[in-house]
């Protein structure tokens, strides 16, 4: 007997048709009041362990931050953005600088580097009305440092300090359903 056969769970892949930009949302900086958001480069050294006497996580939901920046929109054009499948490390593409942290690999991301220590990923989803009612989650199977994720323009989920896997629902958010 198979289980996940007879299961009416469907588990469908999402790790194509990204956008990606590398680099800071040129609004960010000014919209962001937030002690990790202001500056999402990298976590410091001294800064591992206080996560908590950092910043209120459950703040970026509560208050919904960033639901101002131009690419959390809806309508935002990403055509210009490079268009990617899933998993992606942008560190990996850029190139070796040897006045780069080793912790780095030499690579010029972290303290120095903002430009290339913030990067935007985009994904459309066509959800299906007679998906309606159904419960629905996104399931991120590996996130590096510091994310957020906006759905529908809503601040959603949030992953901070290191590589983790994390699930999030989709029931209470306003979703838009093809007709």
């Amino acid at each position: 007997m198979n289980v996940l056969a007879d299961s009416p769970r469907e588990r469908l892949s999402l790790d194509f048709n990204w956008r990606f930009h590398l680099g800071e949302a040129p609004e960010a900086a000014t919209l962001f009041n937030y002690p990790e958001v202001s500056d999402l480069s990298k976590t410091r050294m001294g800064e591992i362990g206080l996560e908590g006497a950092l910043a209120n996580l459950s703040d970026a939901m509560t208050e919904n931050i960033g639901a101002e920046v131009s690419c959390v929109q809806n309508d935002f054009n990403d055509r210009d953005w490079r268009q990617l499948a899933l998993p992606h490390d942008w560190a990996v593409e850029l190139p070796f600088d040897k006045t780069s942290d080793v912790m780095h690999g030499f690579k010029p991301v972290g303290p120095g580097f903002p430009q290339n220590s913030v990067g935007w990923y985009r994904r459309e989803l066509d959800l299906p009305a007679s998906d309606s009612g159904k419960t629905l989650w996104l399931d991120f199977d590996g996130v590096y440092r510091n994310s957020l994720v906006w759905v529908n323009v809503i601040a959603s989920a949030v992953t901070w300090m290191a590589t983790a896997a994390s699930a999030m629902t989709l029931q209470s958010l306003p979703l838009r359903w093809e007709e």
